[in-house]
């Protein structure tokens, strides 16, 4: 299988569309990256996480500036005729979120973890239960945490997937997502928003022994980026990259 038969339709902005605009786009097409293209040239991209970076640096402090402004410069792309595996390693080794498909510097498509979620799915999740493949890996927060606490763990573990703990029970997730759709709405960040006002209460958790097709498929369809592992406490995490280790390509 080659790049061009899993990538889909790229979604993009142009340097000149403010921050405001390029989050307002990406949460209307439930995406976590979107790519920044000037007269059909790919020219920087940039994800969910890039805003939480940005923030954490003090370097977005005007959501009316310029995404070409802050945009990543430097993208790791790949090319049509790549094979999959290659796209694979790309997403595994450099903890990217989606891989830009290119040729002669013009975007053509784009792989997510989207599609290697419905790959797996399809074909191998059937293999596997949820503590096979589920990481131990995660940041944990109680709901008074604050965002400067967040800040600082983030560089913990790579998805940013967090998870909200009162009384030993799991209450709420927090992801870059949470964050930007806060920021979008107050038009401002404040370090000392707590994780209470930022989480999603209540998310939807699997068991051990659950099997991981059925995981993948709700990841999909649900847009989520991790399944916490509960088996009358919490055991591990399922993400995308845990699909991408176990995927026979």
């Amino acid at each position: 299988m080659k790049a061009r038969d899993l990538m889909v339709d790229i979604i993009s902005v142009s340097p000149e569309a403010t921050v405001l605009e390029t989050i307002d786009f990406m949460l209307s097409k439930r995406s976590n990256g979107i790519l920044v293209v000037d007269e059909g040239i790919l020219r920087g991209i940039v994800s969910t996480f890039d805003f939480i970076i940005w923030l954490k640096e003090g370097r977005l402090k005007d959501i009316h500036a310029k995404i070409g402004d802050v945009m990543t410069n430097e993208v790791i792309y790949a090319y049509p005729d790549d094979s999959l595996g290659h796209v694979v390693d790309l997403m595994f080794e450099k903890n990217n979120r989606f891989v830009p498909i290119i040729s002669d510097n013009k975007p053509l498509g784009i792989i997510t973890r989207r599609e290697i979620g419905i790959l797996f799915s399809k074909n191998y999740g059937h293999k596997y239960m949820a503590r096979d493949l589920m990481t131990y890996r995660y940041s944990t927060f109680s709901i008074n945490d604050t965002l400067q606490t967040f800040f600082r763990k983030i560089n913990t573990y790579s998805d940013k997937y967090s998870i909200i703990i009162s009384d030993g029970n799991i209450v709420g997730i927090v992801t870059p997502t949470n964050i930007i759709n806060h920021m979008r709405q107050k038009h401002t960040i404040n370090v000392k928003t707590t994780i209470k006002e930022l989480m999603t209460s209540s998310p939807y958790v699997a068991k051990p022994k659950d099997r991981c097709d059925n995981i993948a498929d709700i990841m999909v369809t649900r847009n989520f980026s991790g399944v916490p592992i509960v088996d009358e406490r919490l055991e591990g995490l399922i993400r995308y990259t845990c699909f991408l280790q176990f995927l026979e390509i």
